[in-house]
């Protein structure tokens, strides 16, 4: 009888007993599928420990680590590797196993799947050579690499699908591989399918759950009124976290508004990783003979596609990339491009598609935001049109008969003191009615373009001043409404360039922005900062001045006083 004292098996131990035994029975299951002898019995408890290993991780990557080290362990190869295939036949990942650090620096970039190591990928067998440099397919060692006579490849299969191949080489003792060697590889080949098909699904899950939490983050951020410029900044970092991206650019047209064909410049309105020289309101041309619509491509782009070339050129891509629109049916909002530096594994079809899918639902979260913030201008509007109506109606009236009252008193005053006093008093009535006028000018919706161009341009100011400290101020004044599109593009752009300039070089604590329009569109943009240092090449400001020029105006950069920062006025006739 058994000793009260004594602990009963935990579920654990046996649930590792009975998964020991199922391993046993799927060994020899494999083993007659296959007609070979099974694994000799002095090493089944060996693979199996082995196979247990294999399948204990979720994580693909540690699963294909421990595919190759129990791979190595079995046959006792010195060298041993994994390639993971892409669907044009070169290696998406590589892990190995047995070449050092140092050495695989010396060597330089990891193979891509040519010669002996793509006949694995197409023999549904084992390859198994003594020698494999004596090999037809033998293509040569690159530079530094260790010498390997002795080889084993078997293709690892899921389902139908040749998910990778795995390698042996150089059997310690300096002997061939043997058939029981062949028979393990094929037997972790067999299992390392299973594991490998369970991680895939496991890193799926884990991967759209990801996907979906930064869509639902994104869609939160839009819909309790997040500034759109944070929205895509967020957006951008998302991009470099969940696709593994070097750098995030957000791209926007000048003015959404324009149709796809006639935009011809663009700015960045997000970035994120590594973005080297560039920042945020960077312009960029847009080349309109690019093959497919000048701007809003309507599908996803990978490296692969020659549409994709002038975008990359243009954003000084130089590794595997990919575009995507961000686009609806009904708005362009803008294209995100992801790049990674030279070298680097491109993307994968699964990851375009991920982007893609993402973009969208981006865009049409954008699209329900900008038609809430349409709704919430009308009620704004129609305020301001009852405040404009209650001015003019009431207060002007009351304070016009303020004035005249005062007026006649000035007539029966006698003491100069008096009527100088009443006098400035008059003087002081008839200026706040001309304020109270301009404000009732400036709040009246006098035209959609008027309407537009002032809201694109707190847009773009509150862009650039994102991330600065200071304090900005805006004036504007005019009748906005009869500046012509392509006029209002040419002062948002102004804008842009100015603030822009002064927030990256100046150091300023007080930005000015000044727009005005009698006879001239003038805008003018002073900080009180350090200025532009030398080193810097305005080349904005040239565009600036010759756009000026071209229509019959002109630009002046110039300090406003000693050591006081400096000032932009930008100025065009408003019929050249």
């Amino acid at each position: 009888m058994k000793s009260s004292t004594e602990k009963p098996p935990s579920p654990t131990t046996g649930l590792m007993t009975r998964t020991h035994s199922r391993l046993r029975s799927l060994i020899a299951e494999a083993s007659e599928q296959i007609g070979r002898v099974a694994v000799a019995e002095n090493r089944t408890d060996e693979l199996v420990d082995a196979l247990l290993t294999v399948a204990a991780d979720l994580d693909l990557e540690a699963t294909l680590r421990s595919i190759v080290a129990s791979a190595v362990t079995l046959t006792d190869a010195r060298y041993g590797a994994l390639g993971v295939w892409n669907a044009d036949r070169t290696f998406a990942a590589f892990i190995h196993q047995g070449i050092g650090e140092d050495t695989q620096a010396r060597i330089g970039a990891l193979p891509i799947g040519r010669g002996l190591l793509g006949l694995v990928a197409e023999t549904p067998g084992v390859v198994r050579l003594d020698n494999l440099t004596h090999h037809n397919s033998f293509i040569g060692f690159p530079p530094h690499h260790p010498p390997m006579a002795s080889f084993l490849g078997c293709q690892i299969r899921a389902g139908d699908e040749v998910f990778g191949s795995l390698y042996l080489a150089e059997k310690n003792g300096r002997g061939p591989f043997t058939e029981d060697d062949e028979n393990m590889v094929r037997t972790v080949a067999l299992s390392a399918a299973i594991a490998i098909d369970h991680a895939r699904v496991h890193a799926e899950a884990h991967s759209q759950l990801e996907w979906t939490e930064a869509t639902r983050d994104a869609l939160t951020q839009l819909m309790t009124g997040v500034e759109v410029g944070q929205v895509l900044s967020t957006i951008a970092r998302n991009l470099v976290r969940l696709t593994s991206a070097d750098t995030v650019i957000v791209a926007q047209p000048l003015d959404t508004e324009q149709p796809c064909e006639a935009v011809s410049e663009v700015a960045i309105a997000a970035i994120a990783g590594n973005g080297g020289s560039m920042s945020n309101g960077q312009t960029f041309s847009v080349d309109l003979s690019l093959p497919g619509p000048a701007f809003a491509i309507a599908d996803p782009m990978s490296e692969h596609s020659a549409s994709l070339e002038g975008y990359v050129s243009v954003f000084g891509a130089s590794g595997p990339a990919m575009v995507v629109p961000l686009n609806t049916d009904q708005s362009i909002f803008g294209v995100v491009l992801l790049s990674r530096t030279e070298g680097s594994t491109p993307f994968t079809q699964e990851t375009l598609v991920s982007s893609a899918k993402y973009a969208d639902q981006v865009a049409l979260g954008l699209s329900m935001a900008a038609e809430v913030q349409r709704s919430r201008n009308l009620e704004v509007m129609a305020d301001r049109e009852r405040i404009a109506r209650v001015l003019h109606d009431h207060v002007i009236q009351r304070i016009f008969a303020a004035g005249m009252s005062l007026h006649g008193t000035l007539q029966r005053a006698q003491s100069p003191t008096v009527q100088r006093r009443l006098t400035e008093t008059v003087n002081d009535l008839q200026d706040i009615i001309q304020e109270i006028r301009t404000t009732i000018f400036d709040l009246q919706p006098d035209g959609h373009e008027s309407t537009r161009l002032r809201q694109r341009i707190h847009e773009v100011i509150d862009q650039q001043t994102r991330d600065y400290a200071g304090r900005t101020f805006v004036r504007m004044s005019g009748p906005l409404s009869v500046v012509e599109p392509r006029l209002a593009d040419n002062a948002v752009a102004v804008v842009r360039e100015g603030v822009s300039n002064a927030v990256r070089y100046a150091s300023p604590d007080t930005i000015t922005v000044i727009v005005s329009l009698d006879d001239n569109l003038v805008i003018e943009v002073s900080d009180d900062g350090v200025g532009m240092g030398d080193d810097v090449t305005p080349g904005g400001l040239i565009n600036l001045r010759d756009r000026a020029r071209d229509l019959g105006g002109d630009l002046i950069f110039t300090p406003r006083t000693a050591g006081s920062g400096v000032m932009l006025k930008w100025w065009v006739p408003l019929d050249p």
